[in-house]
């Protein structure tokens, strides 16, 4: 192509030189002059016709005098680079072009040949940056594809598993809460019936009972044990105490069916009497099973304890008074029955029943006489064949009721006359 174009300039610029020529030629002919000499025979000292130089193809300037005339033309060597996109986007080309270029219409710009640098950004945001160089050759057209397409793809197909995982993770956390929501509602369901169970009903009552029963008292050191009483009365020994809960009460026939199941009481129509005819073994039991539903610690008290409970602080024979009939049920006044828990005054502490109605169960083994050695939280023998109890009873004389008097009996014994109260630290 360019050399079509070169002779296309030497074409045309140089035929009306060799027609002016031509006529001078005849001019001189006719005149009688002679022939031009051939080139050949041409004087050194006559200037010859320059060369015709072509830099450019759009004629730049005309220099023509009387002999020759000479063009200069510059070449333009500039190539076309055709940009082709297939999302619209900006182009930016080192310092030679910035603009936008168009999938609908290929952008072409005339370029020197060299190295150069593209970047183009979509104008959609949906990529970010290409990045290419690009090599423009000389006399070559070049097209320059710009595939934003393609990043584009890649960066939707990892949005689209992006998407598509978030979806997974999302429906997993539906699924998990449909999940906690039903075993929500099986819990509040399996609550609701709980509730209006009368079992559970009356264990809450009951748990709830003897924990509000209890009296708190503190660290004390008393005198334990009488001069005027029986043999096993003796000695006389200062005993310290640490601090400890006792109930206000004596454990009812409900308390005891709602833990156990059933109601051995011989006077079992009366819920809220002390229960009886229960062995210290069966206790036992009893205060394990309801330390596990309450989560508590509830022991039968020792003989110390429970001493210095129903002395309240007090130099009075019987538990809170020094007459009987005032704070006990006993032979004279039960009309041989139990009575319901607190129908007597309470003794200085705030304790019911410490005197009569049933005797109580304590945890020590019985030993004859007091150990004086044994001073500090007494807890009694290591071991022995029975257990000791205290406070005298519905079917007993008015001695028996005495805050000293001591009784003893197998661990395996049951009676109508004997029941318990708790203690807990």
């Amino acid at each position: 192509m360019f050399r079509l174009v070169v002779l296309y300039l030497l074409f045309h610029f140089s035929a009306p030189l060799l027609h002016a020529q031509d006529l001078k030629d005849m001019k001189g002919t006719s005149k009688g002059n002679k022939p031009k000499k051939p080139d050949s025979e041409v004087k050194k000292d006559v200037p010859a016709k320059k060369p015709v130089v072509i830099s450019k193809i759009t004629p730049k300037k005309n220099i023509v005098n009387t002999d020759t005339v000479i063009t200069t033309v510059e070449v333009d060597t500039r190539v076309n680079a055709t940009f082709a996109t297939n999302r619209r986007c900006s182009i930016l080309l080192d310092n030679v072009y910035q603009g936008e270029a168009d999938p609908n219409s290929p952008t072409i710009i005339r370029l020197e040949p060299g190295t150069y640098n593209l970047q183009a950004i979509s104008s959609d945001n949906t990529v970010d940056k290409y990045s290419v160089t690009v090599e423009i050759a000389s006399g070559s057209p070049k097209v320059v594809i710009i595939p934003l397409q393609e990043v584009y793809t890649k960066r939707i197909d990892l949005e689209t598993k992006a998407a598509e995982e978030q979806k997974r993770k999302d429906e997993a956390i539906r699924i998990a809460n449909e999940e906690r929501l039903r075993l929500e509602r099986i819990k509040a369901e399996e609550q609701r019936r709980i509730d209006n169970d009368p079992k559970v009903i009356a264990l809450r009552r009951t748990i709830r009972e003897i924990k509000e029963s209890m009296i708190t008292i503190g660290s004390n050191t008393f005198q334990m044990g009488s001069t005027t009483g029986n043999n096993d009365e003796f000695p006389i020994r200062s005993v310290s105490l640490s601090r400890y809960q006792i109930a206000r009460y004596e454990v009812t026939q409900f308390q005891w069916r709602t833990i156990m199941g059933n109601n051995p009481s011989k006077h079992s129509d009366c819920d809220n009497c002390p229960v009886e005819y229960v062995s210290w073994n069966e206790v036992q039991e009893f205060i394990l099973k309801l330390n596990t539903v309450a989560d508590v610690n509830f022991r039968l008290p020792t003989e110390a304890e429970w001493e210095y409970a129903a002395r309240g602080n007090s130099s009075n024979v019987f538990s809170g008074s020094n007459t009987a009939s005032k704070v006990s049920w006993y032979l004279e006044n039960s009309a041989k029955n139990t009575h319901p828990i607190g129908g007597k005054s309470a003794n200085q502490l705030g304790l019911f029943d410490l005197s009569g109605n049933v005797a109580e169960w304590c945890s020590d083994w019985y030993a004859g006489s007091y150990d004086k050695t044994d001073t500090v939280n007494p807890s009694g023998p290591g071991s022995g064949k029975s257990k000791v109890i205290r406070g005298g009873s519905w079917d007993d004389n008015d001695a028996a009721g005495r805050v000293t008097y001591r009784e003893k009996e197998l661990p395996t014994t049951k009676k109508k006359t004997i029941g318990f109260r708790l203690v807990q630290m």
